[in-house]
């Protein structure tokens, strides 16, 4: 039963079982409900998220990659809205397949979270403040968060006192029956057969759409309920409904090759394949089924007219896999922001404990940014490269003084030391041969002052990336 499937994942996902039926739990942070619906033999997720500025990758793309792959053919729809996102996992009859499918969706799912930087959020207001699980008015298990759980509480409340106070009235039910003989009445008509006034005694309210094939749809749904009322094996063929989103939705295939019946639409007949099952035919860009591993997959056709909230589905990821090489040259590039600020103060004749916090920032930034992982290595990495920057800046600063200095290009050019390139990669030779015509020793000499500079630089600077690489260290463990 799938409510087995439901007792095997409780202590694997440590959920919290608030019936037979209905769980909640949290995994990486992420929380979500698993509602098992025996009937259907299918199980439905939920999840209230909301996306950051920092999101490149939708939920429409991931659950399209995702199911397009075989091995993933047990999820059969999802919803991607705003917070709301939801799937119709199959449950075949392997119990512990099952759930091993499931956990594995539910981990690749909080995968494409954390990688795409959602936060958890209000099922009612997308709030992310103060969330917890609790029952909605709608009797489901919901996401909320404190001001909307007592507005919930409130308008269950309300609607309890209204229910007690109010008298139950006996209603007809007007839900025509199909696929039997109904008289039809005659209306009142006057010569040549027009009617004389009134409307039809067999006329439905607008809000009662009758279903095809025998198989009759509640008249509305939406959000968790719309998803419960899919059928995954049957669904499609017993109701004339192509795709899981027009059923969910109510919405009829708009294919104006199918003219109406009673009402509703016509649905092609299913078409033979080679190993026994069926494929059905797209209604307007709509999908189509091939049997996989047991189950189907939903393929998108050419053109996909829907509002892009439903399709076939996957789940969360949790820990960001470090790319090294690409943070090495990060750092690189953006440890060079940090030696602009640094010649900047140097050319002011300061050394400056802002531009060993630049150096060491821009480089650990950089890192991350490419490497999508600032670790241990990463830790390393930034303090050789912030070393290695500092003397790259130090020795700029001092090449650009000296190539700069009043009337000194005639000495340097016998010398050979031509412009400041020159004067750069012959810097510490130059150095030694100014200290040594000038008799200079100790700090008073060139090289001397050099070395004291860049002590100090080495000192500020490593100070600043250890501070700032161990903070970084915290926030990504």
């Amino acid at each position: 039963m799938v409510t087995d499937v439901l007792l095997r994942l409780k202590p694997e996902l440590a959920l919290t079982l608030h019936s037979e039926d209905y769980a909640s739990g949290t995994y990486v942070g992420y929380g979500f409900t698993l509602r098992a619906l025996s009937d259907k033999n299918c199980i439905i997720f939920n999840s209230w998220v909301r996306k950051s500025a920092l999101t490149t990758k939708t939920a429409d793309v991931f659950f399209t990659e995702y199911m397009a792959k075989p091995e993933n053919g047990f999820v059969k729809a999802y919803k991607a809205g705003e917070p709301n996102i939801s799937a119709v996992l199959f449950a075949g009859n392997d119990d512990a397949q099952s759930a091993t499918d499931i956990k594995r969706f539910i981990t690749d799912i909080v995968k494409y979270y954390s990688a795409n930087y959602y936060s958890n959020a209000c099922a009612k207001c997308s709030s992310s403040i103060g969330l917890g699980f609790a029952k909605a008015s709608d009797g489901n298990i919901k996401q909320l968060c404190k001001m909307c759980v007592q507005s919930e509480e409130d308008a269950a409340e309300n609607a309890a006192s209204v229910q007690q106070t109010t008298p139950v009235q006996p209603t007809m039910n007007n839900q025509p029956v199909f696929n039997q003989a109904q008289p039809i009445p005659q209306q009142n008509t006057g010569i040549y057969g027009i009617p004389t006034g009134g409307a039809p005694a067999n006329d439905q309210p607008a809000d009662v759409m009758p279903a095809v094939g025998g198989t009759p749809l509640p008249s509305s749904q939406s959000g968790n309920d719309a998803m419960a009322a899919i059928d995954p094996a049957t669904a499609p063929e017993s109701t004339g409904y192509s795709t899981a989103q027009s059923l969910a939705e109510l919405k009829p295939p708009t294919n104006g090759n199918l003219p109406p019946i009673s009402g509703g639409f016509s649905q092609p007949a299913p078409m033979p394949m080679n190993n026994g099952g069926y494929s059905q035919q797209p209604v307007n860009g709509g999908f189509t089924q091939q049997p996989m591993n047991g189950g189907f997959v939903q393929q998108p056709m050419n053109t996909f007219g829907n509002d892009g909230r439903f399709v076939a589905g996957r789940p969360t990821a949790v820990i960001q896999e470090s790319k090294p090489v690409m943070g090495i040259l990060g750092a690189i590039l953006f440890s060079l922001i940090g030696c602009a600020v640094w010649i900047l103060i140097g050319k002011l004749g300061y050394v400056s404990y802002l531009g060993g916090i630049a150096m060491a920032f821009s480089t650990i930034f950089g890192y991350h940014l490419f490497g999508k992982k600032f670790d241990v290595l990463g830790l390393i990495v930034s303090i050789v490269i912030v070393l290695l920057m500092v003397l790259f800046s130090n020795m700029v600063i001092t090449a650009w003084n000296i190539a700069t200095y009043p009337g000194i290009g005639d000495g340097l050019s016998l010398l050979g030391y031509d412009g400041f390139f020159g004067v750069f990669f012959g810097l510490f030779d130059l150095m030694k041969e100014v200290d040594l015509y000038a008799g200079l020793e100790g700090t008073d000499s060139m090289t001397g002052a050099f070395i004291s500079d860049l002590v100090i630089g080495y000192v500020i600077s490593i100070i600043a990336t250890i501070s700032i690489g161990v903070s970084m260290l915290k926030k990504d463990r």
